[in-house]
Order: structure tokens, then C-alpha cells, then sequence
């Protein structure tokens, strides 16, 4: 609950309606072992998903993939947004980056020593653009790959950052 700016309440309300006990009464401690648990796996499941694109693409490490993006609200108003990138064979991920315009600890006076999870200013619109760029951009460092293909849902502003950031150099086109 908290990851989408929901306090203790609000979970109590959730599990409520649910009919679920509610959550512990200091379920923080449990937010830590389980996001590091998460991160192995998910990390794990996105590098081996990407060896099976580049297997499948005949060991060139030069890869096709969709981008999109989830908001947590409609409209263009969200402060919340994931991005992925995804095999369009097999359809699983290949990397993902959420990005936020809201820190809940910030808003919480009480909490001044945090790391903030704020990681994005300005306008609503260009989370998909941010997100896709930073993808690109640690591409090649994180799984030796480059995305040379781009499929997305017709937002030419998010395909077109690419581009113009030459994440490649200037001898690779991305397509």
C-alpha cells in the first residue's frame, strides 16, 4: 500500500473489504526482506529472459522489443508510471523502470532521514519518454544488449527521445 502512496489505514480498509486479517501492526520490517527477495528474482527472471531473446536472435545481442507503460491512475495526471521492455516473441520482460512524482516520506514530516522516492520532475506526459530513455541507456551495462528495434503503441515523443540522445553512438540507428 505504501508503494502507491497509501497509508495503514488504508490497508486496514483494504484487507477489511477483503475479508483478510490486517496487515501487522509494524509491517515495515517485512517491506525489506520482502523488495530485496523481489529484486533477486525479478532480476534473475529479466537477464534470463533476455539470453533467451538474444538465443532466439541467433546469438546477435542487437534485439527487437516492445515499450509501454503502466499509470497508476487514467489520464495524464498519474504521479505513478512503470515502463517495460519486452520480447516480442515471447512476450516476457526484459527490463523495467518505474518512476514516480511523489514521495510519501517526504510528505511525512516526522520522516526527515530517508531516501526519497521521488525520481521524476515535471509534467505527467513525460514519464513514458524518461522511463524508456533509462532503459536504453543501461542497456548495454546491465545485459549487454542493444535495442535496435523499437515497437510501441504509436507515442512518437517516447520514440523519438531515442534518437535524438544517440544512447548508441552515432553509428547505430535505432529503428
Amino acid at each position: 500500500m505504501r508503494c502507491i502512496g497509501k497509508d495503514n489505514n488504508a490497508a486496514k480498509t483494504f484487507c477489511a473489504v477483503m475479508n483478510l486479517p490486517p496487515p501487522p501492526a509494524k509491517f515495515e520490517r517485512y517491506n525489506d526482506i520482502l523488495l530485496r527477495s523481489l529484486i533477486k528474482v525479478s532480476s534473475e527472471s529479466m537477464r534470463n529472459s533476455v539470453e533467451d531473446t538474444v538465443k532466439n536472435n541467433n546469438s546477435n545481442r542487437d534485439i527487437t522489443a516492445t515499450f509501454d507503460c503502466s499509470w497508476q491512475k487514467c489520464g495524464h495526471t498519474s504521479l505513478n508510471e512503470v515502463v517495460s521492455s519486452t520480447c516480442l516473441e515471447t512476450g516476457k520482460v526484459l527490463d523495467f523502470e518505474c518512476l514516480s512524482k511523489y514521495c510519501f516520506k517526504c510528505k511525512n514530516r516526522n520522516n526527515k532521514d530517508h531516501t526519497c522516492e521521488k525520481n521524476f520532475e515535471g509534467f505527467s506526459r513525460g514519464l513514458k519518454s524518461d522511463g524508456i530513455l533509462k532503459i536504453f541507456q543501461r542497456s548495454e551495462r546491465l545485459n549487454n544488449v542493444r535495442y535496435v528495434n523499437y515497437l510501441g503503441d504509436g507515442d512518437s515523443k517516447a520514440f523519438n527521445t531515442i534518437p535524438k540522445a544517440k544512447v548508441y553512438g552515432d553509428d547505430v540507428e535505432v529503428k
